[in-house]
């Protein structure tokens, strides 16, 4: 079993024990199974041979969990810590380029201790005792079965009576659903967000109790706001549409950077640097708004309401798509004999220039100048984020390879 030093311990159910968690600047639980598609992206091929498991298999699960793996690098961009609650109790086995030696600080290990462990799950066993399994589709139940086998997903909590007498893959499902609850527990217990493997999302969503969603609450709310970027970002000419969240993600982005990424390690430096950007500060800040209004239950304020709708915008210009007005700036320098109005309608340029209050309009502005003028002067820096991101994710019509090529040569 992989142990960590010094975690976060919480062991008594209280506020103040509870308390601790957002203390440390964490203010999300992490599922496992998006932790480990990160770890095991970022390990590489090379990497698979310290869990003795078969290349192919393991990059097998990290393509059918794309979706996991876009969570990981956007929780490094736009969270403040990343929580690794009970992870080593999770997987035994860790590949070559773990998360400890990846992330550094960034990381926090979290221990629940077992006595609190333990009332927590009698609580989600007996919410769940109701509930059958038995009309889970066979393509999920046999998808997240092997899933787990491939990930070396060790995590057997104790299962309600009635699960016991399940078929041995069902039974997986069941400690699937089981541990997603008691994370799920932990985040309300928190007050903090449940991130979640699409998977299990749809596992509890469909099987749980309504208790068992709490935590999807801030969840259900960026989708919310963000899901009018869904039809650029993940389009109909993207094959894998479905894995992409509704706003915009930050892998396309670094996949498309110049000089061209060569490895998975190259990538998370980049994610770590652009973490660390002034952009990224901002855009991380801004989310970070937007989610507590959220955990409170409030609605996002309007100016959160107009970075969406003023970004989407000027990505539907960009994209010569009809029927929204786009985003117009304009900006004036005066001099001692000529006046200069830069302005942007929209991805189009216009300058004017006035001598002696003589006006020349002179179009066409060169493609360079109109590159400044978005970068510049149009959009606050997270707004200006939101849009690269998207613009980038456009680009793809089936980002798996891309990332099939970086992960093989890693």
């Amino acid at each position: 079993m992989y142990a960590v030093d010094n975690p976060l311990i919480i062991a008594e159910d209280t506020p103040a024990e509870w308390g601790k968690y957002g203390g440390a600047g964490l203010d999300f639980v992490a599922d496992p199974m998006v932790l480990r598609t990160g770890e095991l992206f970022l390990g590489g091929r090379s990497g698979t041979t310290a869990i003795a498991a078969d290349p192919e298999n393991i990059w097998a699960a990290i393509n059918n969990n794309l979706g996991a793996l876009f969570t990981f690098f956007d929780t490094l961009v736009t969270r403040e810590r990343m929580p690794y609650l009970q992870y080593w109790e999770t997987y035994y086995v860790m590949p070559t380029t773990d998360l400890v030696s990846s992330l550094g600080t960034l990381l926090v290990p979290v221990s629940i201790e077992y006595g609190l462990y333990q009332h927590v799950l009698e609580e989600v066993k007996r919410a769940l005792q109701d509930v059958s399994l038995e009309t889970l589709p066979d393509d999920l139940v046999n998808d997240v079965a092997g899933e787990l086998g491939a990930f070396a997903y060790e995590w057997h909590p104790p299962l309600p009576l009635e699960w016991t007498v399940l078929d041995e893959h069902r039974r997986r499902v069941a400690e699937f659903l089981t541990g997603g609850m008691v994370f799920g527990a932990y985040a309300q217990a928190t007050g903090s967000d449940h991130v979640i493997q699409s998977k299990r999302s749809r596992l509890l969503l469909e099987m749980s109790p309504a208790g068992g969603r709490e935590g999807m609450w801030g969840w259900h709310e960026e989708d919310r706001l963000f899901s009018g970027f869904r039809q650029y970002c993940a389009g109909m000419n993207n094959v894998r549409a479905g894995e992409f969240p509704s706003g915009p993600t930050v892998l396309p982005h670094l996949l498309l950077q110049e000089p061209a990424p060569v490895s998975t390690r190259d990538l998370l430096e980049r994610c770590l640097k652009l973490r660390e950007d002034r952009d990224g500060v901002k855009y991380r800040s801004w989310l970070k708004g937007l989610r507590e209004a959220w955990r409170l239950g409030r609605e996002e304020t309007p100016e959160a309401r107009e970075t969406v709708e003023e970004t989407l915008r000027e990505l539907n210009a960009r994209l010569a798509t009809p029927g929204i007005r786009p985003h117009e700036t304009r900006v004036t320098v005066e001099g001692p004999t000529a006046d200069l109005e830069v302005g942007m309608v929209g991805p189009v340029p216009e300058v004017k220039l006035t001598i002696k209050d003589i006006p020349i309009n002179r179009p066409p502005t060169p493609r360079w100048l109109a590159a400044w003028t978005f970068e510049h002067l149009s959009f606050k820096r997270h707004r200006r984020l939101l849009l690269r991101l998207a613009l980038d994710q456009t680009r793809y019509r089936d980002i798996s390879r891309h990332l099939y090529a970086v992960w093989s040569r890693s």
